[in-house]
C-alpha cells in the first residue's frame, strides 16, 4: 500500500512539474510594422522596394529552418541544430536585383539603444553548443516570385549561387544570425548596406520584439500586442 502511495505521489508531482514548465514556456515573436520606406506583409515580413533592388527580411521560424536545412545544397553539410529551441535570432534575407547594375551586400547589422550587433558566423555559433558550417550562411539562388516566404515548400527552389556580386536578374537568399537582444529592449532595426560603383545605400528595417510567458508576474503574454 505504501509503495502504491509513493508511486501516486511521484506521478502527481510529475504532472504538476510538467504543467508548471508548460505554463512558463518562453514565447518570442517579432513583428515588422509599416514605415515610411518599408512595407510589412502580415506583420512578419519587412520589404523594401526601389528601381534597383528589392529586399525582404523575416524571422526564420522552426518550420522554415527545417525546410531550409533540407535543401539539396546542404546535402553534404553536417547540420546539428535544434531548430525548435535555438537561442539565437535567426532571420532570412531575400534580395532581388531588379535594376541594371550588379551590387554587393557589404554589411548587415542590428541597431538598438545605441548598440550595434554584428552577424554571427559559424565559428561563433558553434562555440555556444552546436555544430555549424559556414555554408549555412552563404548566398544561394532561389527561384520564386515571392519576396516573403512561407515556412515550408521552398527548399527545392534553392540552388547554388556563383559569385559575391548580385547581378541584374539574380534573386538570392541568405540565413543570418545575431545574438538575441535583452528582453527590456523591444524596438530594433536591421540595417542592410548595399554597395556598388553606382549604388551606395543603407536600408533599415524596423522590428518590434515580444517575449513573454503564459503565467507569472513578469513578461506575461498579453491578450493582444498593444497591451
Amino acid at each position: 500500500m505504501k509503495a502504491l502511495l509513493r508511486i501516486f505521489i511521484l506521478l502527481l508531482l510529475s504532472c504538476l512539474f510538467l504543467q508548471c514548465k508548460s505554463a512558463n514556456t518562453l514565447e518570442r515573436e517579432i513583428l515588422s510594422p509599416d514605415t515610411f520606406h518599408t512595407r510589412s506583409i502580415d506583420n512578419k515580413c519587412a520589404m523594401y522596394i526601389d528601381r534597383n533592388f528589392e529586399i525582404s527580411i523575416q524571422e526564420a521560424r522552426e518550420g522554415f529552418l527545417d525546410d531550409f536545412f533540407n535543401s539539396t545544397v546542404f546535402r553534404n553539410v553536417n547540420i546539428k541544430y535544434d531548430t525548435a529551441n535555438h537561442k539565437e535570432l535567426l532571420l532570412i534575407l531575400l534580395i532581388s536585383n531588379t535594376g541594371r547594375h550588379p551590387f554587393e551586400i557589404s554589411n548587415i547589422y542590428i541597431n538598438y539603444a545605441n548598440i550595434t550587433l554584428e552577424t554571427l558566423n559559424a565559428e561563433q555559433l558553434s562555440k555556444n553548443r552546436q555544430s555549424f558550417n559556414d555554408a549555412l550562411f552563404g548566398y544561394y539562388s532561389i527561384k520564386t516570385k515571392d519576396m516573403c516566404l512561407k515556412d515550408t515548400g521552398f527548399s527545392e527552389k534553392i540552388t547554388a549561387f556563383d559569385g559575391k556580386s548580385i547581378k541584374p536578374g539574380d534573386k538570392v537568399i541568405r540565413l543570418i544570425a545575431f545574438n538575441r537582444i535583452p528582453a527590456q529592449f523591444r524596438n530594433f532595426k536591421i540595417n542592410v548596406k548595399v554597395k556598388s560603383d553606382i549604388i551606395q545605400k543603407i536600408v533599415d528595417f524596423k522590428f518590434i520584439r515580444f517575449e513573454y510567458r503564459h503565467s507569472g508576474h513578469h513578461f506575461v503574454k498579453p491578450k493582444n500586442n498593444n497591451d
